[in-house]
């Protein structure tokens, strides 16, 4: 008994860390995204930032899968504080990083991505 007690909250330990990553991944790529178009666009700090902006909105999405695939859910009070604090428009509900990869934020499949 002690032993799925303790299996419980380790996946519910699991569950905050994850969705503080993915909180931390939305309001990264916002940030990013808003730095990369700030005065000088076409610079090379634009460019490393453009990068970034892919590696993290690869992560979310990665992020995302692996929730699913634990059932872990996505708690979007999280992202959405994220979103607003930095201004992205990454958001848990599926949108161009989960649209890109053809997943939700579940793991499933979405039809017409």
């Amino acid at each position: 008994m002690a032993r799925t007690t303790a299996q419980h909250k380790g996946h519910d330990l699991l569950g905050i860390y994850l969705n503080d990553h993915l909180a931390g991944a939305t309001g990264g790529v916002g940030l990013a995204r808003r730095m990369a178009a700030a005065p000088d666009p076409g610079s090379e700090s634009a460019r490393v930032l453009s990068t970034l902006v892919a590696e993290i909105t690869q992560d979310r999405v990665a992020l995302i899968k692996i929730m699913g695939t634990l059932g872990i859910p996505v708690r979007g009070y999280k992202t959405r504080a994220a979103a607003a604090c930095y201004g992205s428009r990454a958001s848990p509900s599926p949108g161009p990083a989960a649209c890109s990869a053809g997943i939700s934020p579940s793991g499933r499949r979405l039809p017409g991505c």
